[in-house]
C-alpha cells in the first residue's frame, strides 16, 4: 500500500493537471487526459507550483507540447500560468478536423490561463497552416483570435516577417 505522503503527492499532482484541460486546448482536446514525461518532476504542495525538467513532454488530445522545462502555477485549485523554456519549445495542435495544424516554436513560450494569452519570445513563430509569424515576440490572444508581434525590446532586432501562403485553387470546380 502507498505511504500516505507519497499518495498525497500523486492525488495533489493530479489536481495541479486536471485543470490544464483548458490550457491550449480546444473542446475536441479539452476532455482528453494530461500526459506528462520528464526526466525530473518536484512539486510544491504550499505554493502549487509544479516544475517538470528533462526532455519535457506533454500531450493532450491533439495537443503537444515538447520543452526542456515545464512550470505550472496554480492559485487555489486553478491553473493561472503555464511557463515552457526550450532551445526551442514546439508547440502543436490540430484544432479541427478539417483545419490545417497550428504549430508554435520559441525559446520560451507562456500561457496565461485566466487572460487566455499566448506569449512566445526568442526566435518565435507561429503558423496556422495559412499565415505564418517571425519575430522576437508574438502575443497570440485565443479568445478575440488576435496576432501581436514585434521585433523585441532589441535595438538590433530583425523586423516581424509575415508569409502568407496563397489560397488553393478548388480543381474540382476547375474540371467542371
Amino acid at each position: 500500500m502507498l505511504n500516505k505522503r507519497v499518495f498525497f503527492a500523486l492525488v495533489s499532482m493530479l489536481l495541479v493537471c486536471y485543470p490544464l484541460t483548458g490550457v491550449f486546448a480546444l473542446p475536441t482536446d479539452k476532455d482528453a487526459p494530461i500526459k506528462i514525461k520528464a526526466d525530473s518532476v518536484s512539486f510544491n504542495q504550499k505554493t502549487g507550483i509544479s516544475h517538470y525538467r528533462g526532455n519535457v513532454r506533454l500531450t493532450q488530445g491533439s495537443i503537444q507540447v515538447r520543452a526542456d522545462q515545464i512550470t505550472v502555477e496554480q492559485n487555489e485549485s486553478e491553473v493561472t500560468q503555464v511557463r515552457c523554456i526550450g532551445e526551442p519549445v514546439s508547440f502543436q495542435q490540430q484544432p479541427e478536423s478539417d483545419t490545417p495544424e497550428m504549430v508554435a516554436h520559441a525559446k520560451k513560450i507562456i500561457y496565461r490561463v485566466p487572460e487566455e494569452r499566448l506569449w512566445l519570445s526568442g526566435d518565435a513563430k507561429l503558423w496556422d497552416g495559412t499565415t505564418q509569424f517571425s519575430s522576437q515576440q508574438i502575443e497570440y490572444d485565443l479568445v478575440r483570435s488576435v496576432i501581436l508581434a514585434s521585433k523585441g525590446r532589441s535595438a538590433g532586432g530583425a523586423q516581424v516577417e509575415m508569409t502568407i501562403a496563397p489560397r488553393k485553387q478548388e480543381t474540382d470546380n476547375q474540371n467542371q
